[in-house]
């Protein structure tokens, strides 16, 4: 059996709530639809009520959606054709999130990076979507470092992140940074270039892998 485990957020304070659970459907779907067994997935704001997790998700999305007309060139809309389908896109995970949330929560779990709760080699892959890199201007290098190893402890064979680029749509600069740091001489970076990109230029992977 395959387990695997996405870390989609920290504690969710800086956001206003849990907006990266919302930016992962194609991330999850995907995943189910591979060969992985078991998924969990993190984020900081599972520690909240569903209430709460159903209001503060619901004026998130609100406030991603009307900030869509004046940064709409900042994606392709190749997936997506327009900004309209990506609404109903998002509100439909909202839903399925929701509601599979209530009925089932042993899939996910309140933990943040950059350490969580979590065994040594609990998980044969550990995936961090949407929060490293992409938030450089909120998370520091030491940050990324540490979740870095981090991920690397729970994971047996290897982790991946996903997007690479900022916010600005420009890879990070953390990125050649934590490559080139002595103290991460015991990991394998690997990029792999991908065909979705929504996001202009997030058409990276990071894998990474203990020597």
């Amino acid at each position: 059996m395959i387990a695997g485990v996405v870390l989609a957020a920290g504690e969710g304070s800086r956001f206003g709530g849990p907006k990266q659970r919302l930016l992962l459907p194609d991330v999850l779907e995907a995943l189910r639809a591979s060969s992985v067994d078991d998924l969990i997935v993190v984020a900081g704001a599972y520690a909240l009520d569903v209430d709460a997790i159903a209001a503060k998700s619901d004026t998130d999305l609100n406030n991603i959606l009307s900030q869509l007309p004046d940064a709409a060139h900042k994606y392709n809309w190749t997936f997506y054709r327009d900004p309209v389908e990506l609404r109903l896109y998002r509100r439909k995970a909202r839903e399925g999130f929701l509601a599979d949330y209530v009925a089932d929560r042993s899939g996910y779990v309140a933990t943040a990076l950059p350490k969580t709760k979590f065994q040594d080699h609990e998980f044969d892959l550990a995936l961090a979507s949407h929060i490293l890199f992409l938030y450089d201007d909120l998370f520091d290098y030491e940050f990324h470092k540490q979740s870095i190893f981090e991920l690397a402890r729970i994971s047996k064979h290897e982790v991946r992140i996903y997007p690479l680029t900022t916010m600005s749509g420009t890879r990070s600069l953390l990125l050649d940074q934590l490559i080139h740091d002595p103290d991460c001489s015991s990991l394998t970076f690997t990029i792999l270039k991908g065909d979705f990109e929504f996001f202009k230029n997030a058409n990276e992977l990071l894998i990474i892998r203990k020597d």
